[in-house]
C-alpha cells in the first residue's frame, strides 16, 4: 500500500508541476536574438536583460 500512495503523490506532483509550467510559458518568450527566456510582450516593445536588443511579439 506503501507503494501505492508513493506513485500516487508522484503522479500529482507531476501533473501539478506540469500545470505550473504551462502557466509559466504562456508568459514567458524566449528572445529572438539571444534566446534568454524573457516575459512576454502584450503589446509594444520590450528590451532584453541580456542583449539589450527589443524584442516583440511573436
Amino acid at each position: 500500500m506503501d507503494v501505492m500512495a508513493a506513485v500516487l503523490a508522484s503522479l500529482v506532483a507531476l501533473g501539478l508541476l506540469a500545470w505550473g509550467g504551462i502557466l509559466a510559458w504562456r508568459r514567458l518568450q524566449l528572445c529572438p536574438h539571444c534566446v534568454w527566456i524573457v516575459k512576454r510582450v502584450q503589446h509594444g516593445w520590450l528590451r532584453c536583460p541580456r542583449c539589450h536588443r527589443q524584442y516583440g511579439r511573436k
